[in-house]
């Protein structure tokens, strides 16, 4: 859930890091492949993500506050969010015990490479596999200019990887998403229970709205980006 843009809809976004880096880059004349299978990645992966709450209020009308139109939206949306992490125990799933609060915290966590993720998510969607992933991504470096490619891995000095595991992490995020009625759009929702640890520790209602209006309107900025 985002705060809404000139058109009036919300936007879903995700939060991310960047994963362990490798010295050696897959290049389209490489003669050997890594023993792990990977594929260049020179992007941010969102944190691990878990569909286990998907709660929404209401508006005084009775109509569903599934995603975010107005100001008047964002502003109830928050004040009811503040509470129900509060009062409301969600247990966090093992996928994402050990990942760091600082994604409410440092701005440059709370964002990842959208279209470069919304991409593997596609290729998941459609039940393809990694190694089609990987086809791809090398149908796509042999089209491009052998010139521009030393320059751009001279360039890339830390060069990231995709290893299997993490493509078949997103493609069972994606699963786990299917769950949920697509008109419900809040950006919060894959991080709830997360969220919900950090807000039990907040007494201060106040507090609470700030902190959620942090990440919400930090989100907004790097998906912008």
């Amino acid at each position: 859930m985002m705060r809404s843009n000139e058109n009036g809809m919300d936007s879903s976004a995700c939060s991310g890091e960047s994963l362990p880096v490798s010295s050696v880059a897959l290049r389209p004349d490489a003669s050997s492949a890594p023993e792990t299978k990977t594929v260049p990645c020179w992007f941010v992966l969102p944190y691990p993500r878990a569909y286990v709450d998907w709660t929404i209020p209401v508006r005084p009308d009775g109509t569903p506050l599934s995603s975010v139109r107005t100001e008047e939206d964002y502003k109830r949306y928050v004040d009811w969010l503040a509470d129900y992490l509060h009062d409301t125990e969600i247990l966090i799933p093992e996928e994402q015990k050990g990942v760091s609060a600082s994604l409410f915290d440092l701005s440059e966590n709370l964002s990842c490479d959208f279209l470069n993720v919304e991409e593997i998510e596609d290729f998941a969607r459609d039940g393809k596999s990694f190694s089609e992933w990987h086809e791809h991504e090398q149908a796509w470096m042999n089209e491009m200019d052998p010139d521009w490619l030393d320059v751009w891995f001279e360039e890339e000095t830390e060069p990231g990887f995709l290893p299997e595991s993490e493509y078949a992490r997103i493609a069972r995020e994606v699963h786990e998403a299917s769950r949920i009625p697509p008109e419900i759009t809040h950006a919060d929702i894959p991080y709830r229970a997360l969220m919900a640890k950090i807000m039990k520790t907040m007494p201060d209602k106040a507090d609470r709205v700030r902190k959620l209006d942090f990440f919400f309107s930090n989100l907004q900025e790097n998906y912008r980006k």
